[in-house]
């Protein structure tokens, strides 16, 4: 990313978070289910790193296997970075005694467990969630639109 001149806030945001949360997992050893839950939104980059590749062999963005590439990119999107902020707090709160109120009551306090660890995973899973909600929505208007959005 660092060598790709131009690149939009949200990814330096998204690397930055993404490593010191994975950073401050290793060290503190708690709540480790939220990064290891998002991980799984890295799948949608696949479609992603082959229009790159494409591009780079100058195949138009307009070509049919970039089209169907958009399209599957909006899908996997839809399917797996829009629901997982949601579905991964849902879990948290199945899975937590008193539901995700009192898990966010310790986290934040640091009633039990570190301060920091907690409260970083809940900026992470708040500001993760908020970004996959608006890449879908930039990978939607893509397939619907005739200008290609990044």
């Amino acid at each position: 990313m660092a060598l790709s001149v131009g690149e939009p806030i949200m990814m330096w945001i998204h690397h930055c978070l993404g490593f010191g949360g994975a950073f401050l997992m290793m060290y503190y050893r708690e709540y480790s289910f939220f990064p290891v839950a998002f991980t799984v939104t890295e799948l949608t980059v696949i479609p992603w790193n082959i229009m790159w590749y494409l591009s780079k062999f100058n195949i138009p963005r307009s070509s049919s296997i970039m089209r169907h590439l958009l399209i599957f990119r909006a899908i996997a999107f839809l399917l797996i970075r829009a629901p997982i902020g949601v579905t991964t707090v849902a879990y948290a709160h199945k899975q937590t005694k008193d539901g995700i109120v009192a898990l966010y009551r310790t986290m934040t306090k640091g009633i039990g467990t570190n301060r920091i660890a907690g409260r970083g995973t809940v900026i992470n899973t708040t500001v993760f969630t908020i970004l996959n909600l608006i890449w879908t929505l930039q990978a939607a208007k893509a397939v619907l639109s005739k200008k290609q959005v990044r």
